[in-house]
């Protein structure tokens, strides 16, 4: 592994701060910068398996639940951040679902109850990489009214 410290770029002006050269990029030749500093960078379309959360039927099962119609955007919040919340809980899927933002396939935003990413970083959100049996998820697709499998979508 090549030393960060004894690393110098071929420089006409030399400021040193904290381990990294500033100079003008016209003056600074970088050609023999070791690669394992240079940040790798990857573009990874993350995308999340669940159902969606219209704004019709969250509101419905708001008053399903006993919430009260939101008057104020405060209460629009409170039954968005509530009521999934009670129904993955319901459903026995609250330990390993998540509420996350997604886009469709015809560009259009929503919310969705994830039960699978398939970003691996997620595991620390207790979040699977692969979709679970839909045996597991039955009761939440019933209490959704929902008729098909869980779907993929592009997380925004």
């Amino acid at each position: 592994m090549t030393n960060v410290a004894r690393f110098k770029p071929t420089c006409a002006t030399r400021q040193w701060s904290s381990n990294f050269a500033t100079a003008d990029s016209a003056d600074c030749d970088i050609s023999n910068t070791p690669t394992s500093i240079i940040p790798k960078v990857r573009a990874f379309m993350v995308k999340y398996f669940g159902y969606l959360i219209t704004e019709g039927w969250l509101h419905q099962k708001a008053l399903d639940l006993g919430y009260p119609p939101a008057q104020t955007p405060e209460d629009s919040y409170n039954i968005f951040s509530a009521v999934p919340r009670n129904v993955m809980a319901a459903a026995g899927v609250l330990s390993y679902a998540r509420v996350r933002r997604i886009k469709t396939p015809q560009g259009k935003y929503f919310r969705c109850i994830a039960l699978a990413c398939d970003d691996p970083i997620t595991v620390g959100e207790r979040m699977s990489t692969h979709p679970p049996p839909e045996a597991n998820y039955k009761a939440l697709k019933e209490a959704m009214g929902k008729d098909g499998p869980a779907h993929w979508y592009r997380a925004i």
